[in-house]
């Protein structure tokens, strides 16, 4: 049982550190079999079909966005939260302050997990703002190509081009989102270092500065 728990949580880690890129092949087929799929003679359908196609092209970025902000805001907390790890190193290095060697130990390493915790955090976050990999656009020479067709089909050729770039572009805004939320997950897991850390301080406090008196 223990080790099934130990297994769970170490598979949780991993899929933590390393996130891969899953394209889910929205809109399968080349461009011009989308078009064929698309085509229609019908002027108004083609305009809505191209407004429809621009509104789900650019859902990937509008995700990417939201995403980057937030990984930038958790950035800035980052920061902060590694002020109260200076201050804890501190408070290691003084013997005088805390004398037992027990003591220390614990304060160490609660000390280690929280700052391995928000360096694993900063750099999803980090990673989450990078452009890492590249977005996919439609081809731009097909404009040439459009002004020979007439206006339904330039339009609905336009829509195809714009859905064949959402499964890429849908797996990068996945992808960063993937990344904000384990950065998410490693900063709360550092708040948990934090919260035991504090609650040892508090023990030593009451119990651990306590002298003990000299035997005769």
């Amino acid at each position: 049982m223990k080790k099934s728990v130990v297994k769970q949580w170490w598979r949780t880690v991993r899929e933590h550190l390393a996130l891969p890129l899953e394209e889910y092949h929205e809109f399968p087929g080349t461009a011009d079999e989308v078009a064929t799929r698309l085509k229609t003679s019908t002027p108004y359908v083609a305009d809505a079909t191209l407004a429809e196609a621009e509104k789900i092209a650019t859902e990937p970025f509008e995700r990417a966005e939201g995403a980057e902000r937030r990984a930038t805001t958790l950035q800035g907390a980052i920061a902060i939260a590694a002020s109260f790890g200076l201050a804890a190193g501190a408070l290691l290095l003084d013997s005088n302050k805390i004398k037992s060697d027990g003591w220390r130990q614990a304060f160490a390493a609660m000390s280690l997990g929280f700052v391995f915790c928000l360096v694993a955090s900063g750099f999803r976050a980090v990673s989450a703002v990078y452009r890492v990999h590249r977005w996919s656009y439609p081809d731009g020479d097909k404009i040439f190509a459009r002004a020979q067709m007439d206006a339904s089909e330039a339009k609905t050729n336009r829509a195809a081009a714009l859905l064949r770039t959402v499964s890429k572009n849908q797996a990068i805004a996945r992808w960063k989102v993937a990344y904000m939320r384990a950065a998410a997950w490693w900063f709360r897991l550092a708040l948990i270092f934090l919260l035991a850390d504090a609650i040892a301080l508090l023990l030593y406090t009451f119990f651990g500065s306590v002298p003990v008196p000299a035997r005769p």
